[in-house]
């Protein structure tokens, strides 16, 4: 009786498998389909509907504490809802989309599943309520004033005078930008070296702004730095040679605005 007992346990453990649930989860989610679909011509949606092949988790693997700031919407007025379905995601601007206008939904990187598994890309999706896609787009570079090196991933704001429809885009790793879709026009174009990545420009974060005049492109290079109403200050003067001072301030002058010597007296 002991040799059949021990006979039977032994042929139970071999023939044991893999433990079931099959292999580990470690992709990231799938984007199955958008709609409307990208590339689409004279799009009626009430909402931008990205579905996913599995999942997605409310708090994103980065990009604040919920999905609204892994996407935007470009152009928008107004605040954008964007609202979780489990697996499906839905994109809305509460004033609505406008007519004849093209649209970019730029995802960022974050999307995550419940495991863990973040999308590491970026992806953009573009459709029109019109017949067209719009041509004109303005680039140019953002650079950070006070140290003389590119803004890296500055947040780009394009605003169509004198409506207020605001475009959005980020700088590349070099601070070089290009916002498209734009139908000729004026716009204050503004970059910002968006510090808490709220896409908002905060006190004492460094910006530059301009007016353009855009008809097919236009191009402009952006200086951002902290404006504030305190004037620069002298900071430090050393004798370069037996007929020169230097001065240095404690923030940068604005270039082109002149200096002269009435400005400064000597004792």
């Amino acid at each position: 009786v002991r040799k059949l007992i021990l006979l039977v346990a032994v042929q139970g453990c071999a023939q044991l498998g893999a433990p079931p649930g099959g292999p580990e989860d470690h992709a990231a989610p799938h984007l199955l389909r958008v709609s409307p679909d990208t590339n689409a011509l004279n799009a009626r949606p009430k909402s931008v509907e990205l579905q996913f092949d599995e999942i997605i988790n409310e708090r994103p693997a980065r990009g604040g504490d919920n999905l609204s700031g892994l996407f935007i919407v470009s152009p928008r007025r107004g605040r954008v809802d964007v609202k979780w379905h489990r697996s499906r995601i839905e994109i809305r601007p509460r004033r609505g989309w406008q007519a004849n206008t093209t649209y970019t939904i730029t995802q960022l990187a974050g999307i995550s599943d419940l495991r863990g598994n973040a999308d590491s890309v970026q992806h953009q999706y573009i459709f029109s309520t019109g017949p067209t896609r719009a041509a004109s787009f303005i680039r140019g570079e953002v650079f950070d004033w006070a140290t003389g090196h590119p803004a890296a991933r500055a947040y780009i704001e394009a605003v169509h005078l004198p409506d207020s429809l605001t475009y959005g885009e980020y700088a590349d790793s070099l601070g070089r930008f290009v916002v498209r879709y734009l139908t000729p026009g004026r716009y204050l174009v503004r970059g910002i070296v968006d510090a808490n990545n709220n896409r908002v420009l905060d006190r004492r974060e460094l910006f530059d702004s301009a007016t353009v005049v855009l008809a097919d492109s236009a191009s402009h290079e952006m200086l951002a730095f902290v404006h504030d109403s305190v004037g620069a200050g002298l900071a430090e003067v050393e004798v370069k040679d037996s007929v020169t001072l230097r001065s240095r301030f404690d923030r940068p002058l604005r270039p082109g605005i002149p200096v002269p010597a009435s400005r400064f007296s000597l004792r």
